[in-house]
């Protein structure tokens, strides 16, 4: 990945988009009994977090 910070903002821009997307319609119990959902939650918010730092 570049060191552009607009491309580390387009990549956390990408990740929240993706998270609103599947959280539209979400219950949180729901979250938690899907485990591919909630691996994907997780690993959308651990990308965002890398391209922050």
């Amino acid at each position: 990945m570049s060191k552009d910070p607009r491309e580390f903002l387009r990549h956390i821009h990408e990740e929240c988009l993706y998270l609103v997307h599947v959280s539209e319609n979400l219950q949180f119990d729901d979250l938690l009994s899907d485990e591919t959902l909630k691996r994907a939650v997780v690993r959308s918010l651990e990308i965002s977090s890398v391209a922050f730092f």
